[in-house]
């Protein structure tokens, strides 16, 4: 199985049949500790260089890193 994790100011719950999910408050401490991050959402808010620096891979659905100049082997583009 796989924990889940996920940070989005604008939706502090997330729920479905049979689960829930709260945001995490501490977004760069779950980067830190995460086998992978989806990037779903491109946020002005989000510190865009610590997750780089921070992660171990980033999958990035919405080009965001591309968008702000942000190059590095860890992040992958859909």
């Amino acid at each position: 199985g796989a924990q889940v994790e996920y940070h989005d100011p604008y939706v502090p719950l997330a729920e479905g049949e049979g689960w829930s999910l709260k945001s995490s408050s501490d977004v760069l401490g779950g980067v830190k500790h995460a086998d992978g991050v989806v990037l779903g959402t491109d946020h002005s808010g989000f510190d865009y260089q610590g997750i780089a620096n921070a992660a171990k891979f980033v999958f990035d659905t919405r080009n965001a890193f591309r968008y702000r100049g942000i190059e590095s082997s860890n992040i992958m583009r859909l």
